[in-house]
């Protein structure tokens, strides 16, 4: 039976958050290591002590220790292990927020068996990537004289921002770092018309025909209609009659439901 055990929990990490965490460390273990959720057993184990403020207090690494049988006899370079302590530590360290260390390792300290995820080490967010932002950042032009710090995929190189959001160009091109060079790519957009979208930001758009312009909330819910010339037509799913005109840049921040 599997036990995956947390560690060195922040003191200041709420008890809601390891709720959650509980139960998706639960359909992680259940889903890679295929067996019954009644089987696996998470707990955790807050610091008696506030985090290490200067090395000489020590690290503020988290550990997870995973303990089972279920492992018994595998080799040392065994995908399926190497698969259920990556997720369970990506699901620890983005629930704590990427600012601390995870370390997580087989009960016994199985030699070929751990993973370790560095503080503020963003995943990309390209659709089936999977690589992780590099930790060195780098400026790039985002106004008429304006920049702002950003970080490349290791894997693809799409840019995203210091934070780990995806960066787009004014026209809704998409940045790449390539050999050194930024490199805008505009990607195709597929909608389909009748279909019910959201907004993953705020933005300012045209409504309507009379070249008004309103603010769109994060969270609304659009339904798509058609193209107008290089405008996309939307529709409110919440207001009858209402409609806005989203430009090429405005549809990168909309996803379906």
């Amino acid at each position: 039976m599997p036990f995956p055990f947390v560690y060195r929990v922040p003191r200041s990490i709420p008890d809601e958050t390891l709720v959650a965490l509980r139960m998706k460390m639960v359909q992680i273990t259940t889903d890679l290591m295929k067996c019954k959720k009644e089987w696996v057993g998470p707990d955790f184990f807050r610091s008696a002590l506030n985090d290490p403020t200067n090395p000489d207090e020590g690290c503020g690494t988290v550990l997870i220790k995973l303990e089972t049988g279920l492992f018994d006899g595998r080799p040392d370079d065994d995908p399926q292990v190497q698969e259920v302590l990556k997720a369970l530590t990506d699901a620890v360290w983005k629930a704590f927020g990427g600012k601390y260390e995870v370390e997580a390792s087989v009960a016994s300290w199985h030699p070929g068996w751990k993973f370790l995820r560095a503080p503020g080490q963003f995943d990309c967010r390209m659709p089936g990537c999977g690589g992780i932002l590099s930790g060195e950042t780098f400026p790039m032009q985002t106004g008429c004289h304006s920049y702002s710090p950003c970080r490349a995929c290791t894997a693809c190189g799409r840019v995203h921002s210091y934070d780990g959001d995806l960066m787009f160009g004014r026209a809704g091109h998409s940045p790449f770092l390539r050999d050194g060079e930024i490199e805008l790519v505009l990607e195709p957009v597929d909608l389909a018309s009748g279909k019910q979208y959201r907004t993953t930001s705020q933005l300012f758009i045209e409504t309507g025909e009379d070249c008004k312009y309103d603010n769109l909330p994060k969270g609304k819910l659009l339904i798509f209609e058609h193209m107008d010339e290089e405008t996309f037509c939307f529709t409110s799913s919440e207001e009858v009659g209402v409609g806005y005109r989203l430009h090429r840049g405005d549809v990168n921040f909309i996803e379906p439901i």
